[in-house]
């Protein structure tokens, strides 16, 4: 071979070789040098102070800040080896890898701005003065109850219920056992879902009332006397009952102090969930995506075909000093 022919041959090895270092992809780590002043230097690389310092934050103990930055330093010194041997570029690191970018991509382009959007002072008053019914705490009553249930349509049955019921009042106003009423209500009462606790409803408001005994009974217990039995049989659409009030829970009006931070809250709350909804469906939009269902199906019998114990959930290794 002339010495021409080998000239040109070496030229190109060389050309081919510088081609290669250019198109072959770089590694993250090493296209990320050192933020901030060099703090531990290692073979293909260093570690700046920004690197380091919310590590050691809060640490006092010169030893125990050393640590920190050695296991850094190991840490890195893994994750280089590993890019070496091409391991970011498996499928279960790459899922994470975009995860974890997912998670930084909203922080900056979603979170950041959102705060901009909180409501204002304006804002949160304004939704007291319109809501400050509803955020009030209405008068609750706690009663137990006799059903002595039998429809409108039903004279026949409707009277004897009535009889029923006046002769059970009678009984337990002369009675002087404490626990006259409730067992009448286990024995008597046809509300089932009432009769295996004697009777007794928890606290509830006069429109609570009115909807589960009707709107005659909610009125006679929310003008009766504060605890006690009611005097006389009440009737409603549904039939009769008795009604005993064992407790009272006075109303008190919303008070604009004590409720704005959970105001705010509240419209932070519903504003992010829309303004995230309509962040997400155009980043979809923009995204073009096209997901092939036949293919998406035939991994799914795939998997379905492996024996569970094949498809354990990934396990995060810690670095070990």
């Amino acid at each position: 071979m002339s010495n021409q022919a080998k000239v040109l041959v070496l030229a190109a090895i060389v050309a081919s070789f510088l081609l290669g270092r250019l198109t072959a992809p770089d590694s993250l780590l090493s296209r990320t040098g050192p933020a901030g002043s060099k703090i531990a230097r290692y073979s293909g690389g260093a570690l700046g102070a920004d690197d380091v310092r919310d590590a050691i934050a809060g640490t006092s103990d010169a030893r125990q800040r050393r640590a920190a930055v050695e296991q850094l330093v190991r840490a890195r010194l893994l994750a280089e080896r590993a890019e070496a041997a091409g391991r970011e570029r498996t499928p279960d690191f790459l899922r994470r890898y975009s995860e974890e970018l997912a998670r930084l991509e909203i922080e900056k382009s979603f979170d950041e701005p959102f705060k901009k959007q909180l409501p204002t002072d304006a804002e949160i008053r304004s939704f007291f003065d319109e809501h400050q019914a509803q955020l009030g705490r209405p008068e609750r009553v706690r009663l137990a109850h006799v059903a002595l249930l039998a429809p409108a349509s039903d004279p026949e049955a409707r009277a004897l219920k009535r009889k029923e019921a006046e002769k059970a009042l009678g009984t337990v106003r002369r009675s002087k056992d404490d626990y006259a009423f409730g067992r009448l209500a286990l024995t008597l009462s046809d509300d089932p879902r009432s009769r295996p606790a004697a009777g007794e409803l928890p606290f509830l408001t006069r429109e609570e009332i009115a909807q589960r005994l009707g709107p005659e009974v909610a009125e006679f217990v929310f003008g009766a006397s504060p605890a006690g039995l009611v005097d006389h049989v009440v009737e409603s659409a549904a039939g009769f009952q008795l009604v005993k009030v064992l407790a009272r829970e006075e109303g008190r009006e919303a008070r604009y102090d004590e409720l704005r931070d959970a105001i705010k809250a509240r419209i932070t709350a519903d504003r992010r969930e829309k303004a995230f909804k309509e962040f997400m469906d155009r980043l979809w939009a923009s995204g073009d995506v096209k997901i092939d269902e036949a293919a998406l199906e035939r991994i799914g019998r795939e998997q379905g075909a492996q024996a569970p114990e094949d498809r354990g959930p990934h396990k995060p290794v810690a670095v070990a000093k």
